[in-house]
């Protein structure tokens, strides 16, 4: 490896969020989308049910309907949907409503550092990362800043978590 300077990527994520409402709104939604798809996929595994026309038989659900639970793409659960999927994997289905000026700290706190990329890193599960909507990201988002070479390997490559 070159001694030479690294870079690193800083996205401005948080500015662009404060500043347009839209986009906020939308990011807000994506996260919230990726959240409850990782965690449901990652608590059925967790149970012990491999596939999804595993865990429909238990719940009594079509398979079709766990998919879509399960597509980060989907928006259109309802309460009583997955407080079903919830007791179905012995949880406690848990909603929570965070200021967006708190959310905005925290991606303030992630900005220009390893954990860059994925900027919600704190709150994701551990059943996948997060995904990045290239209708949030814009190519003006992204800035890029030296870093010595000498960096782990975590903020030479952001994406392997």
């Amino acid at each position: 490896m070159p001694s030479e300077l690294i870079t690193r990527i800083s996205l401005g994520l948080a500015e662009k969020l404060r500043s347009n409402p839209a986009k906020r709104r939308k990011t807000f939604l994506r996260m919230a989308q990726d959240e409850i798809a990782m965690q449901l996929r990652a608590l059925r595994e967790l149970r012990g049910f491999r596939t999804q026309t595993e865990f429909a038989k238990h719940a009594k659900m079509q398979q079709s309907a766990v998919s879509r639970i399960e597509n980060a793409e989907y928006q259109g659960w309802t309460f009583k949907t997955l407080l079903k999927v919830a007791n179905a994997l012995d949880a406690r289905l848990r909603i929570t409503f965070e200021p967006a000026e708190e959310s905005l700290r925290r991606f303030e706190r992630h900005d220009v550092n390893e954990e860059s990329i994925g900027v919600y890193d704190e709150i994701k599960s551990e059943a996948g990362g997060p995904k990045i909507d290239a209708d949030v990201i814009e190519s003006d988002d992204v800035q890029w800043e030296p870093v010595p070479a000498d960096r782990d390997a975590q903020t030479l490559n952001p994406l392997q978590n």
